[in-house]
């Protein structure tokens, strides 16, 4: 499902089906997800759920989709007849609260009863999301900064504890709603990288310092 998006304005959401192939990615054949392990026949790997909230959450991130649950529902309901190009979706200037979309994304895990820190971060940050909640942090030397495509080292360390204390303490301050993160200059970098990693990057403010 191709989508045209211009990120400068904010106009040009355009939704079409396509028979050709425009992206390749690689999916894991099996993540470690704390006790349980789901492999590739499964419905979803840990590596699609995260590529798919990180892909979403930008886009909704600048514009605002009205009842997006019953949309989706819909959409679904339509695409089943190979009929989704037809599908008037309706959005406008703004933004979409995580809470209406994120738990849905990932529910599929859920229904599986899947216990991953890493996702429910993410959702708990959906339903937790305070545009006031702020958080002053310090990324230590030598701190591992992981990107999208390493989510497979990330749990598989997650499910071990062997992971640097200041993602146990980042991912406490996530699960909060903390939208407003103060770090030094030097840092900043880095911590885009990181909650980019978290799939919430266009969701918060940094200041920096």
């Amino acid at each position: 499902m191709p989508v045209w998006y211009n990120a400068e304005n904010n106009l040009g959401l355009r939704v079409v089906n396509g028979n050709f192939v425009g992206l390749k990615y690689r999916v894991s054949k099996k993540v470690n997800l704390g006790d349980n392990s789901l492999k590739q026949n499964n419905s979803k790997t840990l590596f699609e759920l995260s590529t798919n909230l990180r892909t979403l959450h930008h886009i909704v991130s600048r514009i605002n989709v009205p009842a997006y649950s019953t949309q989706a529902t819909l959409y679904n309901l339509i695409n089943r007849l190979h009929i989704a190009s037809l599908y008037p979706s309706i959005f406008k200037q703004g933004q979409t609260s995580l809470k209406e979309i994120t738990p849905l994304v990932v529910k599929n895990i859920k229904d599986s009863e899947l216990d991953n820190v890493y996702l429910k971060t993410i959702v708990d940050f959906s339903n937790n999301f305070d545009p006031q909640k702020t958080a002053k942090l310090v990324i230590p030397k030598g701190t591992k900064i992981y990107w999208g495509t390493e989510i497979d080292e990330f749990s598989n360390k997650l499910s071990k504890n062997m992971l640097d204390q200041f993602y146990y303490d980042l991912m406490k301050i996530i699960s909060q709603g903390t939208t407003i993160y103060k770090i030094k200059k030097d840092d900043q970098k880095k911590l885009e990288q990181i909650l980019d990693f978290f799939t919430i990057r266009d969701y918060v403010r940094i200041i920096s310092n």
